[in-house]
């Protein structure tokens, strides 16, 4: 089954942003030096404290608070409609703007 959403440039570029910091490795952060690990550990702690209840998803209202510039376009970054964005639907959009970068 091929699931197709329309992402704005915008929406594109804040979910690759929260995608880079949920999914970067203590490794990558390593090999690019102390400043790319610094602002990718703030990113990852920011991640964290959004995510309120811990369940490793975002709720609407989690992004709402933690990412109010996202929170416009929750909807086309929530691919199944169950309210909550996933890794899975963070990687697939992140994966989507490095497609449409290129």
């Amino acid at each position: 089954m091929t699931i197709r959403i329309h992402i704005t440039p915008v929406a594109i570029g804040l979910a690759a942003l929260g995608v880079a910091a949920l999914l970067a490795t203590s490794a990558a952060a390593a090999q690019s030096g102390d400043a790319r690990q610094q602002r990718l550990q703030a990113l990852q702690e920011r991640m964290a404290a959004a995510d309120t209840d811990g369940d490793g998803a975002y709720s609407r209202a989690e992004v709402e608070a933690g990412f109010p510039r996202m929170a416009e376009h929750f909807d086309q970054a929530d691919t199944d409609g169950d309210g909550l964005l996933t890794r899975e639907e963070l990687r697939a959009l992140a994966q989507a703007a490095g497609r449409r970068m290129r």
